[in-house]
């Protein structure tokens, strides 16, 4: 690999075909020294479209073999505002760049480069939408597990165990029933998986004793409920949210989240 760096080092430039080198061999084109000299000879090239062409080569270089995104982010930036680039170039630059960005987690940078297409800007405006039913979600849990840990502080809750075993077997029936159904939805489907399912049926399980355990220290009053209700009804939503976000998002995708 030295070897062909120092021959491309001492023939390749001097004859005008750098670009046109690096295209022709794949071992220029993932080496490291070589596409940081194509860059460093086109940022001091004359604006056109071989310049652009080089910038593209070695976007592509830094982001998907050499793992450098910092490198990359800069060369589509400079590709997207470039007026040599044609339309078909500066799309799809800016395309790998929202793609670069998201990965990152940089949602709203991402936003901000997907203006003037509205296909990505739609993509990144789903992942946002995302991004917050994300946090609403664990808040929710957080508030439910609060309060009812907050219930069960403040009084002796001799009931809650008597109404625990009580409730067990129908929770644990229903989360067999959600994991089941689930998994036989999932199983007409060519590339469906039951896992989804079967977490959610162990996590809404739980979720069922600890609102059992909640309305067995909890208040009686119509208000109390309704708040018990309202936050276990937010609480279910939520672990299914993040059940399919973790395990499959493509079931996500499929309800436009």
């Amino acid at each position: 690999m030295r070897l062909l760096f120092v021959v491309f080092l001492l023939f390749g430039f001097a004859d005008g075909g750098t670009l046109d080198r690096v295209r022709r061999d794949p071992a220029l084109a993932s080496d490291a020294r070589a596409i940081d000299e194509l860059v460093r000879e086109a940022d001091a090239s004359p604006p056109g479209a071989e310049r652009v062409d080089a910038w593209v080569l070695a976007a592509e270089a830094y982001a998907q073999r050499l793992d450098r995104p910092a490198d990359a982010e800069r060369l589509y930036r400079q590709i997207v505002s470039d007026a040599a680039a044609d339309d078909v170039l500066r799309r799809k630059a800016q395309r790998d760049l929202v793609t670069l960005l998201v990965a990152r987690g940089d949602l709203d940078g991402a936003a901000v480069a997907a203006r003037g297409q509205a296909t990505l800007v739609a993509e990144v405006a789903r992942l946002v939408r995302r991004r917050w039913l994300h946090l609403a979600s664990i808040g929710a849990l957080a508030v439910l597990g609060l309060l009812t840990t907050r219930a069960l502080l403040a009084t002796r809750a001799a009931g809650v165990k008597p109404a625990l075993r009580r409730i067990a077997p129908l929770a644990l029936a229903f989360a067999l029933y959600v994991g089941v159904a689930g998994a036989v939805l999932a199983s007409r489907y060519e590339g469906g998986t039951a896992q989804p399912f079967l977490v959610l049926g162990g996590g809404l399980f739980l979720l069922l004793l600890a609102a059992r355990a909640w309305g067995a220290a909890g208040g009686r009053s119509a208000r109390a409920r309704m708040v018990r209700a309202v936050v276990c009804g937010a609480g279910a939503l939520a672990t299914a949210f993040l059940v399919l976000e973790t395990i499959d998002a493509s079931y996500l995708d499929g309800m436009g989240l």
